[in-house]
């Protein structure tokens, strides 16, 4: 008889197919975990990110134009300098191309805030040399001695020591640009020393050397109804005017820098030093509102602030103050601070709503507050982000709002 063994079987290696879709589907599960943790924590990184870059813009924004205010009118804060209502400048070009202009930086308001929707201008003046506020005076009458081809006028001043005319030689400082002021009539003239002898500044005009870009040729004077300069029939006397140093155009004589808001969003910087190109830069990004109030006083000799205005209306708006009135002039002296509030924006977008209307005391801000309303009659300045009326999209943006009360030192000072 034959007999047969039987070898037992071995048992299946593996996984089913049952086994093998609970494992993926649980993989799945895993990955889809992971995955939405990952998306959950860039996006609040993304948040976060943004975030420190509108609070480090917002700072960077505030902070440069708090430094330039803090510099407003410095070496021009002599109270005769804020008596000027009427300016007289002229520029032309060494070789005499083109017709003469008017130098546009030349002023003597430390700050003024033009008012915008969104955005305010602040421009802001101070000079580049402190001794500026020290000024000497004319102990006689402003003396034209024409001469044909230069013609020159002639300032017998207190004293010249710290000023400076063309150099004879070369590395000699640079000829002084000054402003010569007559208290009684708020004429205030810009011209540039020429040479100085004794205690005679020469004021030049003529075809050679730097000097005549900045002196205005006796006929041009007559011609424009340039303020006199002598005891003649028609003619201002000027005897006891006030001659201040601006400083030389080589080194910076007054420098203006103009903070505003342009269409990209940009905190953007204009600064031009008298008889120089201005130079253009942008401070910060994502700055998407500006707003700035003067601190007035009741008078121009008190220091409290007695309120808080808005740069508008007949009485404080930026055509208001630069009427070259007696009303400015005052109100121009009552000013004793600036207070500056930048917004800044997360660049990223939310998909949600995040940001909603604020209501002060007596308006409703669309977008963020500033400082809350003292009254009615002494409002916060409003914000408003909207492209038009019923405009949400600025609700999807997170904001961050610096501000700051700056004192008017340079002029606050000299009194105390």
């Amino acid at each position: 008889m034959t007999s047969f063994s039987k070898t037992p079987r071995r048992p299946s290696q593996g996984f089913s197919l049952v086994e093998l879709m609970v494992g993926l589907t649980i993989g799945f599960i895993a990955v889809l975990i992971v995955t939405q943790s990952l998306s959950v924590f860039e996006s609040h990184k993304r948040t976060t990110t943004a975030a420190v870059d509108a609070q480090e813009n917002g700072l960077l924004a505030l902070m440069a134009i708090e430094a330039d205010i803090r510099k407003a009118a410095a070496g021009s804060n002599h109270p005769a300098l804020f008596t000027c209502r009427n300016f007289f400048s002229y520029y032309q070009t060494v070789s005499g191309s083109g017709a003469p202009t008017a130098v546009s930086s030349f002023s003597t308001i430390p700050v003024l805030i033009t008012d915008g929707v969104k955005a305010d201008t602040i421009s802001i003046q101070s000079g580049m040399r402190i001794t500026g506020a020290a000024p000497t005076q004319l102990s006689s009458d402003m003396r034209m001695m024409p001469t044909g081809v230069p013609d020159h006028l002639e300032l017998d001043v207190d004293r010249v020591y710290d000023l400076n005319g063309e150099p004879p030689n070369v590395g000699d400082p640079p000829a002084d640009l000054v402003v010569v002021v007559n208290p009684d009539f708020g004429n205030c003239t810009l011209m540039r020393v020429s040479s100085k002898a004794g205690n005679m500044l020469s004021i030049t005009n003529g075809p050679a050397g730097k000097t005549n870009e900045y002196n205005a040729p006796i006929a041009y004077m007559s011609t424009n109804n340039w303020p006199g300069f002598g005891t003649r029939a028609g003619q201002n006397n000027y005897q006891g005017a006030l001659v201040f140093r601006v400083g030389s155009v080589e080194l910076g004589g007054m420098r203006r820098a103009t903070y505003t808001v342009d269409a990209n969003s940009n905190l953007a910087a204009s600064v031009a030093v008298t008889g120089a190109v201005a130079e253009n830069s942008v401070v910060a990004s994502e700055i998407v509102a500006l707003q700035a109030q003067y601190g007035v006083s009741n008078t121009p000799q008190d220091k409290d602030i007695a309120a808080w205005v808005n740069p508008s209306g007949a009485t404080w708006g930026a055509a208001a103050l630069q009427a070259n009135t007696a009303a400015s002039v005052q109100n121009l002296q009552r000013i004793k601070a600036v207070r500056v509030a930048v917004v800044a924006r997360s660049s990223k977008r939310d998909t949600d709503v995040v940001t909603a209307a604020c209501a002060n005391n007596n308006a409703t801000n669309y977008g963020p507050c500033s400082w809350t309303d003292d009254s009615a009659a002494n409002p916060a300045p409003a914000i408003d982000l909207r492209t038009a009326s019923g405009d949400t999209e600025w609700q999807h943006y997170r904001y961050r709002v610096y501000q700051t009360v700056i004192p008017m030192r340079n002029l606050l000072w000299p009194d105390l």
